[in-house]
């Protein structure tokens, strides 16, 4: 059986992508490590439709061991991933000089190193998949321009990018295409715990950003590889 998938797919903008995959009838697969959300995500998204089913996964996709195991599974049910949705990811917003090792390990793992585990893995899986594949890989416009007091996670970012840059080339001509988002700011959860002084009744709406993705990523009449969604200031 086919599905999507989705790495924190819990809230904000992986569970916007999450709603608007089963609303059209898309199986998926969300992930998270935390176990309450994850359970009641689950839940509402399985009252939005009851045509799609809908699975959920507590890892933590910064453990290799945990990924391996992971793909391991969905071989032994005959699990086959169509479109794989990188979204997890973490802030630091703070001056480089109070960095702590927690928040340099925290930043990398969510937006980098999770990443770098979940792509390397799937490529296998999806290569042995007779058709086309898509890798959707949400970073942030942090990935295309430095900015004071943002220095781990513009890193985290510009190194995924250099990541998934190297991985189009060696997929290249392959069933497999790698689709790279560039969103600006949102207005979710993602800020809650973050003091970034930023105005965000200028930041845009998780669910138009989902729509517009969720569009351009199953659109198979085109070939896209890079897209910023900015917001109106």
């Amino acid at each position: 059986m086919i599905y999507s998938l989705i790495t924190g797919g819990t809230s904000g903008l992986g569970y916007e992508l999450a709603k608007k995959l089963v609303k059209i009838g898309k199986n998926i697969i969300i992930m998270g490590r935390d176990e309450k959300k994850l359970n009641n995500s689950m839940k509402e998204l399985k009252n939005i439709s009851k045509d799609s089913k809908i699975k959920g996964f507590q890892i933590d996709i910064s453990n290799l061991s945990e990924v391996d195991k992971f793909f391991l599974n969905l071989k032994e049910e005959d699990i086959q991933i169509e479109y794989l949705y990188n979204n997890a990811g973490k802030g630091y917003f703070g001056s480089v000089e109070k960095l702590t090792e927690g928040d340099i390990n925290s930043v990398l793992n969510s937006n980098l190193i999770g990443l770098v585990n979940m792509t390397s893995r799937v490529i296998t899986h999806m290569k042995e998949l007779n058709q086309k594949c898509r890798i959707i890989n949400i970073l942030s416009t942090a990935a295309l321009v430095g900015k004071k007091n943002e220095t781990i996670y513009n890193a985290a970012k510009w190194g995924a990018k250099g990541f998934l840059e190297s991985v189009r080339d060696e997929v290249s001509g392959g069933n497999i295409e790698i689709i790279i988002f560039y969103p600006g700011g949102m207005n979710t959860s993602f800020w809650n715990d973050i003091d970034s002084g930023y105005n965000f009744s200028t930041f845009m709406k998780a669910e138009d950003v989902a729509e517009e993705i969720i569009h351009t990523s199953l659109n198979e009449n085109m070939v896209v590889s890079d897209i910023v969604i900015n917001r109106r200031k």
